[in-house]
């Protein structure tokens, strides 16, 4: 049975639901998978603590063990002792040739970057989690000792550029882009980035990030004068939030009924309940703070809209796919959104939602609106969002993507 060991920088992170779903899927395909990460957070922070029992993942999990930062000396000494309690290979000293790794070599530095990664060394296949995880898995492959098959799945920040550090970010995925088998992309916004970055685009393939759409789906709701609108994800500057406080403003001096949640939490709280004073809307905007799936499930299940407010921050990062959108619709909800980054590709807009002109607020109100006066206009477009994205976003769709890349890589 193939080994699959998912590289994974910090884990897990309330944030990065999709990661826990990818090593879900390389379980559920048969896989023997172990997961390698370089800091080990508390799982029961988890916000799919449930699934790490009932998948076993808890029990897969290797945390990175590093050199600390000695002199020479004492390295040497390390090194040896490594050597003769046969925790390391004796054929790996050969890694100290300097014509062949250079001063990396002649310091100790592949010996230790060998050290630190064992556990993947006898991978079948090595799967990241990030392009930033990588560490130094291109520049073993590239030595040769890694003979397995290594693919990166990318997700959006990892491949952000500007004009500032473009040739910086080349350089740092050079080697990978040289060495690595294959790449993912969650749309094709964040495809056109790896292209830009270097990466062979008959390499990539885009596959958008899935959820469980059997966990997230609609439920019947009655009738309410007042309109729940709702948006979810962290509380920075390139989520933006205060645009949904500003579009929200308008309805509520237009007169409309309306109640906006926003679940997360981040830097930007404090700004955003300083505003939500300053336009007098403490009884229509409620922070919820960070919420587990089940929480986040049934504020879903009971708004009426899904505001997607993402947009570009100071540094021009947007979001590449969004996979909040995915569990809105998922559970019936026509989104709103600003036609930002690879939002646009997760939306029909006019058949599951609106887009509109980034950062109009203006814009994002009106479509809005049109939503709140159409009960009908609401409730179809709710039923074109749950189908459409059963067909494009469901784990199903993705296990059988996955189930093909994988088969093909092994």
């Amino acid at each position: 049975m193939d080994l699959i060991v998912y590289k994974i920088n910090s884990f897990p992170l309330k944030s990065e639901t999709f990661v826990v779903n990818q090593i879900i899927t390389g379980i559920i395909l048969g896989y023997r998978v172990n997961v390698f990460v370089n800091e080990l957070l508390p799982l029961e922070n988890s916000s799919q603590f449930d699934l790490f029992s009932k998948y076993g993942i808890d029990k897969l999990i290797i945390e990175k063990t590093t050199f600390r930062k000695v002199s020479p000396i004492k390295k040497l000494f390390r090194i040896l002792r490594l050597v003769i309690l046969k925790e390391a290979p004796w054929y790996w000293l050969k890694t100290f040739n300097y014509f062949k790794y250079g001063l990396r070599g002649l310091k100790g530095r592949t010996f230790e970057k060998l050290y630190e990664n064992r556990f993947v060394l006898n991978a079948d296949l090595i799967h990241i989690q990030f392009g930033l995880a990588k560490d130094d898995i291109d520049l073993l492959k590239s030595y040769g000792f890694i003979k397995g098959r290594v693919i990166t799945t990318f997700h959006g920040y990892d491949a952000h550029f500007n004009k500032s550090n473009l040739i910086q970010k080349k350089f740092y995925y050079k080697n990978l882009f040289t060495v690595g088998d294959f790449f993912t992309a969650n749309t094709n916004y964040l495809y056109d980035q790896l292209i830009t970055l270097g990466c062979d685009k008959g390499k990539i393939e885009v596959i958008p990030m899935t959820v469980d759409t059997e966990y997230f789906y609609p439920i019947k709701k009655h009738q309410n004068k007042r309109i729940r609108i709702i948006s979810v994800g962290r509380l920075i500057t390139f989520k933006g939030h205060s645009y949904g406080i500003s579009a929200l403003k308008l309805l509520v001096d237009n007169g409309y009924d309306i109640e906006y949640t926003i679940i997360g939490d981040g830097p930007e709280l404090e700004n955003l309940t300083a505003k939500t004073r300053a336009l007098n809307l403490q009884n229509i905007v409620e922070f919820k703070g960070v919420c587990n799936q089940s929480e986040i499930l049934k504020n879903l299940q009971h708004s009426d809209i899904f505001l997607m407010t993402s947009t570009a921050d100071y540094s021009g990062r947007r979001e590449t796919q969004g996979l909040v959108t995915a569990e809105a619709q998922a559970c019936g909800l026509p989104v709103v959104a600003f036609a930002s980054g690879g939002v646009p590709y997760t939306i029909l807009d006019g058949v599951t939602g609106f887009l509109v002109d980034e950062n109009n607020i203006n814009a994002m109100a009106s479509k809005v609106e049109e939503l709140i006066v159409s009960p009908e206009l609401r409730s179809q477009m709710g039923l074109n969002a749950r189908e459409f994205c059963v067909n494009n976003f469901s784990n199903q769709f993705g296990l059988l993507k996955w189930k093909e890349i994988y088969s093909n890589l092994l």
